[in-house]
C-alpha cells in the first residue's frame, strides 16, 4: 500500500458523508492546486460532476486500472475512506467506453496540446460546413479568468425551417414512437458516418459540393436555396449521446450535471464563434435575437498567456504534414506549389486560419434548444451488474460504433438556461480554488450511494 494511505489507530471510519458546511474554511492546498495547476486547464467534466463523489475520485486516482488502484484514501479533512473493489471493477468496465480522440496526429505533434486541438477544431468546422454535421469537436474559452476544455459529442446544422422554438421544451418521457426512432438512428449514423477516417486521412476525397445537406436535390430546389441563402441562414443545434446499462430512460433529477455539460458546452462554443463587436460577419447567440450578454469573445492571446504558449515558435515538419492532412480537403498533396494550400507555421497562423473560416461559416448562431439521446450500452461484456454505479447508468458519450448500432431509449430536450449555469460555475469553481467545502448529494440521488464505490464512508 502506498506511503501515507494506510489507516492509522484513531481513523474514523463510521462517519457519514461529507456534506458542505459553509461557515468552515477547507484545509490544506486547494483541489485545483493539488490536481489541475500543473496542466494549467479544467475541464467540462471538472465543473460538472457531484463534488464529494468527484473530489473522492480524484483523491483516491479512479483513472487508474482496478488492479492499481490503493484499498482506500485520505479525505481533505483526513479521514479514511475505504474503497470498495467489486464497485470499483464494475464502474471501470461501464465507463472505458466510447472514448475516440485523433490520436494518429497526436503522436506526431511535438508541442502542446492546444496546437493539436486547434488543428481538430478547424477540421470539426470545415465537417460542418461541407457535409452539415460533426461529431467530437474540440472547444476551450476562458470561464472566470479559468482556461476551459471539452469536446462537444454532435453538432448539427438547422435550416430556420427545422428551428425549434425557443420555448421551454417537453421531455420525452419514454421511448420515443417508431418514425422517431428511425429518425434519430439515421442522423446518429450520418453523424457517424462524417468523421474523417485514418483512410481518409491518406487518401482524401474530393470536396463535397457546395451546401449543407447531402442527400440529392432538384434543380429547382437548389435554385430556391441560392435566392434565399442570404436572408434565411442557419443555426448549429448541439446534442450529445450517452449510454445506459438499464433499458430505460434516467430521471430528470439524474440527468442535471448532463443539463450542466451541454449549456457549458453551448457557452463555450457561442464564445469561440463570436467576433469583437464592429467586426463584420460575428455570430449572434441565435436567429432573430439580439447577442446574448453571457457571449464574450474568445481572446486567444489570454489564452496562450494563462497555458505559457509561444504563439510564433514554428511548428515541426511532422506536426505540419499531419494537420494538412485534415486541413487541405480536396487539394492536391502532390503540388507543392498549389495555390490552395494552407500555410501555416505556428500557433498564431492557426488562429488566423481559424477567423478566416468564421468569416465562411454561414450560420447566425447556436440553437438554444439542447438535445440528450440515450442509448443501450450493450451487455455483452458482462458489465450490465453496473447498472447502480455511480456514473455508470449514464457511462459517458457514446461514439464506438458498436455503441451506434444500440437501440435509442429515448431523447431529453431542454432549453439553454444562462442563469442557471451561471449559479452553478460560480458555486463549483469556489470549491476548485478552496473557497468552499465539497456538498453532498442531495436527499433524491441518496438511493445511489448505496452501489457507490466509496459507500462505506
Amino acid at each position: 500500500m502506498p506511503e501515507g494511505l494506510s489507516p492509522g489507530k484513531d481513523d474514523n471510519t463510521t462517519g457519514g458523508p461529507l456534506l458542505d458546511i459553509e461557515d468552515e474554511q477547507p484545509r490544506g492546498p486547494s483541489p485545483y492546486a493539488l490536481f489541475r495547476r500543473a496542466r494549467g486547464w479544467l475541464s467540462v467534466t471538472d465543473l460538472v460532476h457531484r463534488l464529494v463523489l468527484y473530489d473522492y475520485s480524484m483523491r483516491s486516482k479512479a483513472y487508474l486500472p482496478p488492479r492499481e488502484r490503493a484499498a482506500g484514501f485520505r479525505s481533505a479533512d483526513g479521514k479514511w475512506i475505504k474503497v470498495d473493489k467489486i464497485a470499483v471493477e464494475a464502474h471501470y468496465r461501464a465507463t472505458t467506453r466510447g472514448k475516440s480522440v485523433h490520436k494518429k496526429l497526436e503522436r506526431q505533434a511535438s508541442l502542446r496540446q492546444a496546437d493539436v486541438r486547434l488543428v481538430q477544431m478547424l477540421e470539426s468546422l470545415a465537417t460542418l460546413k461541407e457535409s452539415g454535421l460533426c461529431r467530437e469537436m474540440y472547444v476551450f474559452g476562458i470561464i472566470d479568468d479559468n482556461v476551459v476544455v471539452g469536446q462537444i459529442d454532435n453538432m448539427i446544422v438547422k435550416r430556420p425551417s427545422f428551428v425549434v422554438p425557443q420555448a421551454k421544451v417537453q421531455t420525452t418521457l419514454g421511448p420515443p414512437s417508431q418514425k422517431k426512432r428511425k429518425a434519430a438512428f439515421l442522423l446518429a449514423e450520418s453523424a457517424k458516418k462524417a468523421r474523417v477516417s485514418s483512410a481518409d486521412h491518406e487518401n482524401p476525397a474530393p470536396p463535397l459540393p457546395t451546401g449543407l445537406g447531402t442527400e440529392p436535390r432538384s434543380g429547382t430546389a437548389d435554385a430556391q436555396e441560392r435566392a434565399t441563402s442570404e436572408s434565411a441562414r442557419c443555426t448549429i443545434h448541439l446534442s450529445d449521446t450517452k449510454t445506459r446499462t438499464t433499458p430505460e430512460l434516467p430521471p430528470d433529477e439524474d440527468v442535471v450535471s448532463h443539463r450542466l455539460q451541454m449549456m457549458l458546452y453551448h457557452r463555450l462554443l457561442s464564445n469561440l464563434l463570436a467576433k469583437p463587436s464592429g467586426e463584420d460577419g460575428g455570430l449572434g447567440d441565435t436567429v432573430g435575437d439580439r447577442p446574448s450578454s453571457t457571449v464574450h469573445p474568445l481572446d486567444f492571446s489570454a489564452v496562450r498567456r494563462r497555458l505559457s504558449l509561444n504563439p510564433r515558435r514554428p511548428f515541426s515538419d511532422a506536426f505540419i504534414h499531419g494537420a494538412r492532412r485534415l486541413l487541405d480537403r480536396g487539394t492536391s498533396h502532390e503540388v507543392e506549389e498549389n495555390p490552395d494550400r494552407i500555410a501555416f507555421e505556428c500557433l498564431d497562423d492557426l488562429v488566423s486560419i481559424w477567423r478566416r473560416t468564421l468569416d465562411e461559416l454561414n450560420v447566425d448562431g447556436i440553437d438554444k434548444t439542447l438535445t440528450l439521446e440515450y442509448r443501450l450500452q450493450s451487455c455483452d461484456d458482462g458489465s450490465s451488474h453496473a447498472a447502480g454505479a455511480p456514473h455508470a447508468e449514464d457511462a459517458g458519450s457514446a461514439t464506438d460504433n458498436g455503441e451506434v448500432q444500440q437501440g435509442i431509449l429515448g431523447v431529453k430536450e431542454f432549453a439553454l438556461n444562462d442563469q442557471e449555469l451561471d449559479v452553478h460555475l460560480r458555486s463549483i469553481l469556489q470549491w476548485w480554488h478552496g473557497q468552499r467545502r465539497p456538498k453532498g448529494v442531495p436527499p433524491e440521488l441518496e438511493r445511489r450511494c448505496g452501489v457507490c464505490e466509496y459507500h462505506q464512508d
